[in-house]
């Protein structure tokens, strides 16, 4: 009984082990998703725009939309990863509105305020992003009480970035984008290599 026991107790580990590998993961893959998609999505737009004959706002308007779909699928799927082995650890995960209406106006708020300080497309996104992630780290630590200073990081990273555009020799969108991408790269590999160390 007492091997029977400890085996239990190691599979157990095991299945924690993998969801503690999954959370971390599905942490970080809008990160990587974006770090990967944005500047394909910038590069085609470009494409679209100087050898179609598309206009730039057109074709960034509908290429967004379908990266958007895409992305919602595709994170769906992660989380429903996570989900499955929190129902074989018996774990049951809390869905608040007040916390997903907190992220949503974090973006919101963050657009706005972006809007009113620049006029400029590439700082208005700079400062967009950078605000937003400062402000889904606040919802993370009121509502889950998590520090998530990956994320505060990244967010700093980019507002950091808004005084190069204009000096660089680099349009403004594609030195934002850029920035972006980075730095979301930098919170993804920040969140997988603690989900390995952990």
């Amino acid at each position: 009984m007492g091997m029977e026991e400890k085996e239990l107790a190691e599979a157990l580990k095991a299945v924690e082990e993998e969801l503690n590998l999954a959370k971390r993961v599905y942490l970080a893959f809008p990160f990587l998703f974006w770090a990967a998609v944005l500047p394909l999505l910038y590069l085609l737009t470009l494409i679209l725009n100087s050898y179609a004959g598309i206009s730039w706002d057109w074709a960034s308007s509908i290429l967004s939309i379908l990266v958007v779909a895409w992305f919602i699928v595709e994170n769906e799927r992660v989380f429903k990863k996570v989900e499955a082995i929190e129902r074989v650890l018996g774990m049951k995960r809390e869905k608040k509105k007040a916390y997903l209406v907190a992220q949503i106006s974090a973006w919101i708020i963050s657009a706005l305020v972006a809007s009113l300080a620049y006029t400029s497309e590439g700082e208005w996104m700079l400062a967009f992003v950078g605000l937003a992630l400062l402000l889904m780290a606040a919802v993370d630590f009121v509502f889950v009480k998590r520090a998530e200073w990956e994320v505060l990081l990244g967010g700093l990273i980019i507002l950091s970035s808004i005084s190069l555009v204009g000096k660089l020799p680099l349009p403004r969108l594609a030195l934002a984008v850029m920035v972006i991408s980075m730095a979301f790269a930098f919170v993804a590999f920040l969140y997988i290599r603690k989900a390995m160390r952990e």
